[in-house]
Formats: C-alpha cells, sequence, structure tokens
C-alpha cells in the first residue's frame, strides 16, 4: 500500500470542471469530504480486492474462511501457551491471540452494521457469533487460564523461563489477561459453571443482535399528517423532533416509539442470559460484572454518582423548562388551527418537544447562512489542523482500490508522524462511512477494526503494527450534487467526539493490542472523545477553520460573534438533558441488577393496573424512574407519553451496566479542558502532555485502576464526590473533589 502514499484524492476532473465556478477548492483534504458522495457516479480503475483490503472478503463467505483460519491460528497458539517448553513470554502469546479475535470479531461486528448488501450483513453476523462463543470458550479454558497464573504470580521453577524477562509493562498488560478470564468465573475450577457460561454469553450474544435489529427497524407513518408531503407514506428512522409544527413531532414520535413486536420478549431474554453469566461467574449481578475495574468501581458508586447529578440539577432543569422552554412550546401550540392546545399541560413538557426545545435556542443563532461554512469539508480540516498542532499528525485522503471498501461514499485517510524526522512514518488509517443512506443505522459510532501493536518477524526485528478505524456518522447529504454536506451544531460535535476516539487509537502506541486506544474501561475511553467535542464550536477553532463552501472565505466580525454566541450557547439546557441522560443510565443499572422476573415483573403489574393504558414492563420502569428522581416536576413522565421508548434504546446492548460512563466522561473532559485547553486550545505543549501521561499509564508494575489513570492526568487524586450544576443558560459544570482526608 506505501504506493498511495504519494498520491492525493483529487476530486474527479469532470466533476471540478463542472463545479469550478460553483466552489472554492478549499484543500485536498476538504474537497475529498465535501463531494465524497459524488463518488457514487465515478469508475474506479484500481484493481479489485476484498473489504480492507483482505483478498479473502472479495465476498461473502469470506467471513467463513476468516473465522476457520482463526480458529486453527488460536487452537496453534493455545498449544504454545500452554506447553511447558514454550520461548514466549505468555504475555506475548495472549496478545497474539487476542489480536486475532479482535480482527474477525470487530471487522464483521462492522460490517453487520454497515455493508448495504444483505448476504454480507448476514455472513457477518455469523461470524460475530461463531467469534464470540470461541472468545468465551477460551475465557473459560482452564488450561490457559492457569498457565496464565503461573507467569503472573509465581517465581518461575525453570530458570530460563521467558516470563523471567518480563519488565513493567509485560506484568502490567498479562495482570489484565488474568482479569478478563476471571470475569468468565475460570478460576471458580468448575467445568459446569464454565459450560453454563458459554452457553449464556452465546445467547445473550445472539439476542443482543436480535435487540438492536429491531431497535433499527424503519415505521410506516401516514404522510397526510405532514404538511407538504407528496406520498402517501414514509418510513421514519427516527421521529420528526426537529419539525416547527408540534402535533407533527408528537405523532411521529409516538410512532417510532410504540411498542415493538416481540421486542420486550428478547429484552428480557438478553437479560436473562446475562444474569446467568454473571452468576456463573461468580458475580452478584450483571452490573457488578460490567463495572469492575471501571473509573466508577462498583455500581454503588454509580447509583450515588447518578443519583447526585440529578438532585443538584432538578432546580435549575425545573427552572430552564419553565422559564425558556414551556414558553417555545406554547408559541408553538397557538399556531395550530383547532383547540389541541389547550390539552398541553403548561407545567411540564412532553419528551416529544423536548429535542426540539434543546436545540430552539441554538438554531436561532445559527442562521441557514452560518452553516454554508461547516460544511464536512471544512469541518474535517478543522480536525486535521487540531492533529497536527496538538500531537504532530497529518492526515491525508487516499485512494481505494476497487472492493476495498463497502459504499463508495466511504473516504480512506491515513494518518502520519509529522515529525521531520519521519514524516512518512504511517501512523494508522481511518476510514470514513460518515454519509446517510437508505438501511444504515441511525447511529453515530467507531469499530477498532485492528488494533496497534508491537510485531516481531521470524528474526525477531520489531515493527509496529498501524491501527484501523471505521468512523460511522449518519449526516445527511446535500439535495444538491453541486453543494457539499452541511452539519448542524450536533453533527459538528459529534464529528469531533468520533474523531477523537480515532485519534486515541493512533497515539495510544502501545506495545500490546490488548491496551490500545479504546480497549479500556469505558467511562475512560469515552473521555478523550468528549475532550474533543470542547473544541469543536470553540471560537478560536473555528476562526480557523469555518470556511464559505462556496467562496472559501472566512466568516467577517459580525459573524464571528455569532460564532462566539454559539459556543457559550453550547451549555444551553444541559441541566435538561443531563438530568434526562441520568434517568436512562438509571434505568440500564435497574435492568441489570438482577433477574429480569425481579425486575420487570412488579413494573408489569402496575401496567396493567394503569388507567394510561396497557404498556412494556420496561417503560413503566422508566416512568417510575424519572418520577422518583424528580423529573415529573418539568417533563411528562406518564408511559403514555414516554411510549416504548426502552425498546429503542440500543446502548442497552452495547454498553450494558455502563451507560453512565457518558456523564462520567463528561466530568472528565470537562476537568481536563479547563486545566490544560480553556486558555488556549492550540496549546501543544499541553496536547502533547496529555499524550505522554495516557502512555505513562501503561509503565505501572502493579494493576493500575483506571481512577490511576484519571489520577495521572489531572495531577490530583480523582474521586468523583460533587456536580456543580452552573446557572449560566442552565449549562452543567463537572467538579471534581479531592478524597477527603479521613477516607
Amino acid at each position: 500500500m506505501s504506493w498511495f502514499r504519494i498520491q492525493l484524492l483529487k476530486t474527479p476532473k469532470y466533476v471540478c470542471q463542472r463545479l469550478l465556478n460553483t466552489h472554492a477548492k478549499l484543500s485536498p483534504l476538504a474537497d475529498a469530504f465535501n463531494y465524497c458522495h459524488l463518488n457514487a457516479e465515478n469508475e474506479l480503475l484500481n484493481k479489485t480486492t476484498g473489504l480492507f483490503t483482505q483478498p479473502s472478503l472479495i465476498s461473502p463467505h469470506g467471513f467463513q474462511s476468516l473465522v476457520s483460519s482463526t480458529m486453527k491460528e488460536c487452537h496453534i497458539l493455545l498449544n504454545e501457551a500452554i506447553s511447558e517448553t514454550r520461548v514466549r513470554k505468555m504475555v506475548q502469546i495472549l496478545d497474539d491471540i487476542s489480536d486475532s479475535l479482535c480482527r474477525v470479531a470487530d471487522l464483521s461486528d462492522c460490517m453487520r452494521m454497515l455493508h448495504p448488501g444483505e448476504a454480507y450483513r448476514y455472513s457477518a453476523q455469523k461470524a460475530c457469533q461463531s467469534i464470540g462463543q470461541l472468545v468465551e470458550e477460551l475465557n473459560t479454558n482452564s488450561e490457559l487460564y492457569n498457565a496464565s497464573i503461573r507467569a503472573c504470580r509465581s517465581p518461575p521453577i525453570n530458570k530460563l523461563s521467558p516470563d523471567l524477562h518480563m519488565d513493567n509493562v509485560d506484568k502490567r498488560v498479562l495482570d489484565l489477561f488474568v482479569a478478563d478470564f476471571e470475569l468468565s468465573g475460570v478460576q471458580l475450577q468448575d467445568p459446569s459453571r464454565h459450560q453454563q457460561f458459554v452457553r449464556a454469553a452465546s445467547l445473550a450474544l445472539n439476542y443482543g443482535a436480535e435487540f438492536i435489529e429491531a431497535c433499527h427497524s424503519p415505521v410506516s407513518f401516514p404522510s397526510k399528517f405532514i404538511p407538504n408531503r407528496q406520498s402517501n407514506s414514509i418510513e421514519l428512522i427516527h421521529p420528526l423532533t426537529d419539525h416547527p409544527d408540534s402535533a407533527v413531532r408528537l405523532a411521529t414520535y409516538q410512532a417510532y416509539y410504540a411498542p415493538i413486536e416481540g421486542q420486550e420478549k428478547r429484552l428480557e431474554q438478553l437479560l436473562s442470559a446475562r444474569h446467568e453469566m454473571a452468576q456463573a461467574a461468580g458475580f452478584k449481578n450483571y452490573a457488578k460484572r460490567s463495572t469492575l475495574h471501571s473509573l466508577a468501581e462498583t455500581p454503588e458508586n454509580i447509583e450515588e454518582f447518578l443519583q447526585h447529578v440529578c438532585q443538584k440539577l432538578h432546580p435549575i432543569a425545573t427552572e430552564v423548562v419553565r422559564e425558556q422552554f414551556l414558553p417555545i412550546v406554547k408559541s408553538c401550540y397557538q399556531k395550530m388551527t383547532d383547540n389541541k392546545q389547550n390539552q398541553y399541560d403548561t407545567n411540564v413538557i412532553r419528551p416529544s418537544d423536548l429535542p426540539y426545545v434543546l436545540g430552539a435556542k441554538r438554531n436561532a443563532i445559527y442562521s441557514n447562512h452560518l452553516a454554508d461554512y461547516f460544511s464536512l469539508g471544512a469541518c474535517m480540516e478543522g480536525v486535521s489542523q487540531l492533529a497536527n498542532c496538538l500531537f504532530g499528525l497529518r492526515l491525508e485522503v487516499v485512494p481505494v482500490e476497487s472492493g476495498e471498501t463497502w459504499h463508495p461514499s466511504v473516504v480512506k485517510v491515513n494518518i502520519y508522524s509529522s515529525n521531520e524526522k519521519h514524516s512518512t512514518e504511517l501512523i494508522g488509517t481511518v476510514y470514513c462511512d460518515l454519509l446517510d443512506r437508505p438501511g444504515k443505522p441511525a447511529q453515530d459510532c467507531h469499530y477498532t477494526i485492528r488494533g496497534g501493536r508491537c510485531v516481531f518477524n521470524d528474526s525477531n526485528t520489531p515493527s509496529y503494527q498501524s491501527p484501523i478505524i471505521t468512523l460511522q456518522l449518519t449526516i445527511s447529504p446535500s439535495q444538491s450534487k453541486s453543494v457539499p454536506p452541511l452539519l448542524s451544531l450536533g453533527q459538528v460535535e459529534n464529528l469531533f467526539h468520533e474523531w477523537g476516539h480515532a485519534l486515541h487509537s493512533m497515539l495510544a502506541r502501545t506495545r500490546y493490542q490488548h491496551v490500545t486506544g479504546t480497549r479500556c474501561s469505558t467511562d475512560l475511553a469515552e473521555i478523550p472523545s468528549t475532550l474533543f467535542e470542547h473544541f469543536a464550536l470553540d471560537s478560536r477553532v473555528t476562526l480557523e477553520y469555518a470556511r464559505h463552501w462556496r467562496t472559501g472565505r472566512r466568516p467577517d466580525p459580525t459573524e464571528m460573534k455569532i460564532l462566539e454566541q454559539l459556543f457559550i450557547a453550547r451549555g444551553l439546557g444541559q441541566s435538561v438533558e443531563v438530568s434526562q441522560q441520568a434517568t436512562y443510565a438509571i434505568l440500564d443499572q435497574s435492568l441489570h441488577s438482577g433477574p429480569p422476573e425481579d425486575i420487570l415483573l412488579p413494573c408489569a403489574r402496575l401496567t396493567q393496573d394503569s388507567m394510561d393504558g396497557l404498556w412494556p414492563a420496561s417503560t413503566q420502569l422508566l416512568s417510575d424512574i424519572q418520577c422518583k428522581v424528580g423529573l415529573s416536576d418539568w417533563l411528562n413522565c406518564s408511559p403514555g407519553h414516554i411510549c416504548a421508548w426502552p425498546h429503542r434504546f440500543t446502548h442497552l446492548v452495547n454498553y450494558g451496566g455502563r451507560y453512565y460512563a457518558y456523564l462520567m466522561a463528561r466530568a472528565g473532559a470537562d476537568l481536563i479542558w479547563r486545566r490544560y485547553f480553556s486558555k488556549d486550545p492550540w496549546n501543544s505543549s499541553s496536547g502533547q502532555w496529555v499524550v505522554k501521561t495516557r502512555m505513562g499509564c501503561y509503565k505501572i508494575s502493579n494493576r493500575m485502576m483506571t481512577s490511576l489513570a484519571m489520577s495521572e492526568l489531572t495531577q490530583q487524586e480523582p474521586f468523583v464526590q460533587q456536580i456543580y450544576a452552573g446557572r449560566n443558560g442552565g449549562g452543567l459544570t463537572v467538579l471534581w473533589e479531592n478524597k477527603p482526608s479521613s477516607e
């Protein structure tokens, strides 16, 4: 692939000629993203290859080939690990196993979600299931665990043992491998429990996939209820919560979040399988298992954290809704021609109206002509500038071979070190699937296709395996081919957030892939990405990257003042948003706190006796939680208005027991921002300090709890004790306090 380095992906010649007089060429990188939607028209003449340049993935059958070869490779590595005559360190063998498994599992997970071909998605799903089962079989392999324990905790009897030469990094990572083994209960030395765990884990994987598939199912909605719609019906992939007509918002919300047939059963099956997993592994419940070794450390700490968030934000959120949000809603209802506005409770707001009013004030500032400065390409230029200034990285778009990507609009970015001595050193690759299309899941996320790590050839010469990442966003393509995609404020922040994940993976050049990038606790992994959001709309940053897509000019002084107001407005209504998110995190914790019959059955009885109609038990549980923490003082928390929202809560699958991580990450990111970047977001010394400190976390000899990582970054002992809600537009400022000396 080295021949690609000296090339730049340029907008096709016929496109350039057609658009020459209608848009400004900003940079090769910006232009590649601004007009990636035109790639569908281009015929790429490069040689044919498979997905991610893997020849076997030239067809859907290639996934089975990958699974078969991975199973054989893992079997060979397993025999090496348990051999008394092995010549390599145990940690090296375990990392080889982990790398082999993750390469197939993560790639397959990405393709089952993003590939437009049904056959590819089906094969990728089957590969996920096969590798998932293999992972749990290895995690419960007593021979492998015992061999790891001997290497980790016992002085080797054999004076020639390779484990005698382990350094602090080797010991640290081997410790983490052992901890992962014990999450499966292998230390209990009970074969029947091992089998029970593997069976339950396989079921949980299958139920989770079915639940997510149903979450993303579109809903047919009669277009007669939407003004100026010509077709008989439309497919909703999300409720139209940004529509100016409150009746449309309510109707589409109720339609989209109506109970999904069979989904409550799928949820119960998923929770039951997870509880069985936890019990088989020796844990009280799944929440306890999922938060072990996290920043929060225990479900009890999480509950205290979330309750404190709700308690502190309650008076401010109530005031914001009643004084700022409800007048906006009332104004919408007064424009209706019938008397439905009289049905609106003037003291609380409906869930269907909340996203609209949250964005109303910012959208009022963000006029249409300002959106012209935030084309996809211009925003990507901002990401590139920050990566270069803060971290010494250079982003370069490169061409793809035919078959390398799953859709023509996917853009491939190679990342190089901008250090003068190593200007051509490839750091990693990011495949950017950023535009929405039919059938694409409506979520923003990233996938680690290949983790970074040190590798050795047959002559024991070291080299570095560069990471490969895929970013998924759902930015709406422009209606006109001559106009690039223009981003909303939320999309700008989401773009920077996902690139925060990608840069995290690029910069974490660890020896072992088991601890590279985002392969750490979820609450810690979300901090770099949340931190990167702070840069997105800081006027000192937007001044450098915001460019008009047509003229290429910067915002004028008047427009810059508006952009400064936008940065201030970033906190508008966050007390409301964070309070609602906290209840979703409490719901996640509750659902994973025991067997589903203990959690949901009492709620099911309540729904049968309710005057609000029969709703799923999960809806009643969410309603109870929101009422208990006080959201009912400003939000309509009745099941009839919540609807079956939990039926589309995809994070229950991917972040089971860990949804709180987003809020805790905001706390950590806010602290780092204020300490290192608030005075100067372009401070390269601060950027390098954060990178070096993150890397230094893995040089600690004993098991490093993730709270110690935050201590290293912030130069104080992190103890999430207090959430302080500032009154600046209902914004949220999170304070981390030191532990009291008595503790």
